[in-house]
Order: C-alpha cells, then structure tokens, then sequence
C-alpha cells in the first residue's frame, strides 16, 4: 500500500545545498538527460540538437529547462543504482507493440533517445521535454531491436503550448514525419476526457538504458504496472507537482518502472491497443512509494487530433 512522505518538507526554510535538494526531486526520463558533450564551445544535450542559449539553464543531469526557476533549485540527482531499462519488465514480442518508434537526433541516428508512439503514419506522439530543443528527428520502427528498423525523418515538432519543462504541466509533443511510414498499426485514442481507474492493469514499454552512461536496451522492453489513484499520487510527491493532466503508476514495494530512455514511450491498457498515458518523470527508477508518473493522454485527445496531419 502506498503511504504518504512522512516528512515531504523536513526544514519549512531551507537555504542552500538543502533548498536545492528539496526543491524538485524529478528526474527526467530521457535518455538523453544522462550525457553531456561539449562541440567548439558549446554545451548540447547528448542526443538533442539544440545548443544552450543564454535563456536556458540545464539541470546537474543535463535536463534542458526554459529558464531558471525563480529559487535557483535544481532537481536532485539520480541516485546511480536506479537508473535502468524498463524495471522487472521482460522482452516483448513481435505484433504487441506495432505503434512503438525510437527517436534519435538527426545528427545521431544511432544513439536512442525517446520512444514514440504512432497516431498515424505521418505523426508521432511523444513526451515534450524529449524534443525541447530538437532541431531534427529521425523515428526507427518495424523492430523489436534497434538494428534493422526502418529510418523516416522529421519535418516538423509540435510542442503543446502549456508545456512547463520545470513541472513538466502539458509534457507532450507531436512530430510530424516528411512521408508515411509503411505498415504501421496506429495506437488508439481513449475518449477525451478519460482517466484510468485507480487499480487499472497497464502496460508501459521503452528501450532505456541498461546502464548510467551505457548503451540502450537492445531489445523492446516492457512491464505491467496498476495505476495509482491521483490522490494517493498526489500525497506522495505533492499536489502541486502532480495535477490532473497526469497519472501514476507503479508497485508501492518499487521494482517495477519506466526509467531513462523510456521517456516519450507508452503507458496502454491491458489490451496494449489503446494510449492511456505517455512516460514524463518520476523519482528515481523502481523505488519503493515511487510510482512512474505519465501524461494523462485523455485530457489531450481534441489537441493531438487537431495538430496531427
């Protein structure tokens, strides 16, 4: 059973080191916010193509915010045994998830970033904060690993409008593909306004990492997890960081989770047909009392129908 943090808050006025840790303990699930590289003097996000500017801060795990939050905070770092390919999960297995794409940076078409899922055979629907900043996309699919998959790029990213990359409020983007991907079964929508039932059985599924630093998963993994109530959510991490535009899953024991890389990938029903939620953020990978937390797909429906090609 889940229970609240007994003690969300222990110094009401903390004051540097600890107003930072306390501040925003999220971690991010992309792949891409574990790997810093510098090119001719400019800091990139390992797997994103957008240089720093002046107006954008990055986090201690290379997480690209808009700006500073108004307290300086950054969020806690990942503590390095969490971080992992999709947690206590297995492999899947051809035709359960014929919707799923990787995404990768145009500049580095090797290297996975986020998952995806297809609405169409034009567009994908994706996490905003694995694309902020991204110029240029390439989406493998056709596979269940990585080598083999078919290449199509992008021709145009649609972040959400609402999008807040330090709550992470709206985490969701399309990206519109320069021609149809071929033989793609498209994920279907719940109806606009849906939200799981608390106790409901979803899948979630990723190639994330296996390791800090390393590779991705080869092979397409994924894990059955029970949404958590919002509520029960709500008086784990806060009700200001969790709001009704996103949903909680996860064991109270842990040991079952989306972590880095998996960002952007799918959270479906027990069917593994319909999109429920998409992977955003979390505290840590597989803790104990730390669900995953996802966008909530049902309050997004009207926009991703009316911004899809």
């Amino acid at each position: 059973m889940f229970g609240a943090n007994p003690n969300p808050n222990p110094n009401p006025n903390p004051t540097g080191e600890t107003a930072m840790m306390q501040s925003n303990p999220r971690r991010l699930f992309p792949l891409t916010s574990a790997i810093l590289s510098t090119l001719a003097g400019s800091l990139l996000i390992a797997g994103c193509g957008g240089a720093v500017d002046d107006l954008d801060a990055v986090s201690d795990d290379g997480a690209l915010m808009d700006e500073e939050p108004e307290n300086g905070a950054v969020p806690l770092p990942l503590p390095e045994e969490s971080i992992n390919n999709i947690i206590g999960g297995s492999p899947a297995i051809a035709g359960q998830y014929p919707y799923m794409a990787s995404l990768r940076a145009s500049f580095n078409p090797t290297f996975h970033m986020c998952g995806a899922v297809f609405y169409n055979a034009r567009t994908l629907i994706t996490a905003a904060h694995c694309v902020k900043g991204v110029r240029a996309l390439v989406a493998y699919h056709g596979s269940l690993q990585q080598s083999g998959s078919l290449i199509k790029s992008s021709s145009k990213i649609i972040i959400h409008e609402g999008y807040d990359s330090w709550t992470l409020d709206n985490d969701i983007a399309l990206v519109h593909l320069s021609s149809a991907a071929a033989n793609v079964t498209p994920v279907s929508l719940p109806a606009q306004g849906s939200d799981p039932a608390s106790g409901a059985l979803v899948w979630v599924a990723g190639w994330g990492a296996t390791s800090q630093g390393g590779p991705s998963s080869v092979n397409l993994m994924h894990v059955d997890v029970p949404i958590i109530g919002r509520t029960t959510c709500q008086s784990i991490y806060g009700s200001s960081s969790v709001n009704n535009n996103m949903i909680c899953a996860g064991l109270a024991e842990g040991g079952k989770d989306t972590c880095q890389g998996d960002s952007g990938g799918p959270l479906v029903d027990e069917t593994r047909s319909q999109l429920l939620g998409i992977t955003s953020w979390g505290y840590g990978c597989g803790q104990q009392n730390r669900p995953g937390v996802y966008t909530r797909v049902g309050n997004y429906v009207s926009w991703i129908q009316q911004n899809a090609l």
